[in-house]
């Protein structure tokens, strides 16, 4: 696979915190060396790609207790046409607690076929202590047959920029929107994971 992406990128801030980003232009040129998997039985032919898309999103200022992000693209996706809009919410009722919430909705058309995929996701994270603090992550996609996943992990942060990881996954490998063909698979994991800075 040989990739290459150019890319025009505006950002502007505001005085509260809040911003918004575009890309007003941002072209991809790709060669694939094998069929790019998408969707069921649906795929793109190997071949030279040029292609063409344009985004815009806004955060909130993150202050607040509700915040938001929101995102639009929209342009040629390969043989044909992507548009996805994705919108985030996050809760604070206390410093200790925190809810969000997402949604992404791709809207494909292709010559070889139209569909659409939905991902969406909950997010519960709990700050025990300025040490110690719990997330739990669940997602969903429309993809796959099998596709809820839960991903739960335990940080205690020891000293400055060390911290002990306790980590447990469950669920379906997402396929990637980008070229290649992962293999899916429906797994559990349990990992500790060690950081430590030697420095003062």
């Amino acid at each position: 696979m040989i990739f290459q992406e150019y890319a025009a990128n505006l950002r502007a801030l505001f005085n509260s915190g809040s911003e918004i980003d575009a890309s007003p232009v941002d072209i991809v040129y790709q060669f694939l060396g094998e069929p790019l998997h998408l969707y069921k039985d649906i795929s793109i032919p190997p071949g030279s790609y040029r292609f063409v898309d344009h985004s815009i999103s806004c955060t909130s200022a993150g202050n607040r207790r509700i915040t938001y992000t929101g995102s639009l693209l929209w342009g040629g996706y390969y043989t044909g046409t992507l548009k996805s809009a994705t919108v985030t919410a996050q809760y604070r009722p206390n410093p200790h607690l925190a809810v969000a919430i997402n949604n992404t909705l791709n809207v494909f058309r292709l010559p070889q076929g139209n569909f659409n995929i939905e991902l969406a996701g909950l997010q519960v994270s709990y700050a025990f202590t300025r040490f110690l603090n719990l997330t739990t992550f669940l997602q969903a996609d429309t993809a796959q047959t099998q596709a809820a996943s839960a991903n739960i992990r335990l940080r205690y942060t020891f000293r400055p920029d060390s911290d002990l990881y306790v980590i447990y996954n469950t669920g379906t490998r997402f396929q990637s929107l980008s070229a290649g063909n992962p293999v899916l698979l429906r797994e559990e994991k349990f990992a500790v994971k060690v950081t430590y800075s030697w420095s003062r």
